[in-house]
């Protein structure tokens, strides 16, 4: 990413910072929380970042057919990311366990036949649980993936995936 794109970035998800105690879904406690939900819901700061996180995306993944995500933040991200791709990206959600009614699916969406590109994206990364759940699930069922990517990794994240900024 170009350095100037990356400022843009950083003041916009700066926006979306919260200087409050709380405890992330690792279970740390952290002195502020990024709530890139809202921002991925706000139209006129997705707006602002959609170009520059597409370009990311498909730079870093080139020949990408799927983009997979679980939980509410990798939901929306997917979403944003299809709605917003020219060429046509598939999405994927995979839920947390096989849905007990209906057609009792854990994963929604189609992957192409062959060998999809899927790659799983998630709104913030601490600690890679999200990535990691979904990719076993991807993989029970035979879908392989190319890696993984985040619209924010904390700094403190030690797990290896692509972002679109570190804070």
């Amino acid at each position: 990413m170009y350095k100037e794109d990356r400022s843009i970035v950083e003041s916009i998800v700066l926006n979306y910072k919260i200087n409050k105690q709380i405890t992330l879904s690792s279970g740390k406690v952290s002195d502020f929380y990024y709530d890139i939900k809202s921002l991925l819901l706000d139209n006129i700061s997705w707006n602002q970042v959609k170009d520059i996180l597409i370009s990311d995306i498909r730079k870093k993944f080139p020949g990408m057919s799927c983009v997979a995500g679980a939980g509410v933040g990798g939901t929306l991200f997917v979403m944003r990311i299809v709605s917003c791709s020219v060429n046509s990206i598939r999405p994927i959600i995979v839920r947390d366990k096989v849905k007990e009614y209906g057609l009792l699916k854990q994963i929604e969406g189609h992957c192409p036949n062959g060998s999809p590109r899927v790659v799983i994206v998630d709104d913030v990364c601490t600690t890679g649980k999200n990535f990691v759940s979904t990719e076993k699930v991807l993989r029970d069922e035979g879908i392989k993936t190319l890696g993984n990517y985040v619209f924010l990794k904390r700094k403190e994240s030690n797990f290896n995936c692509e972002s679109l900024v570190t804070i």
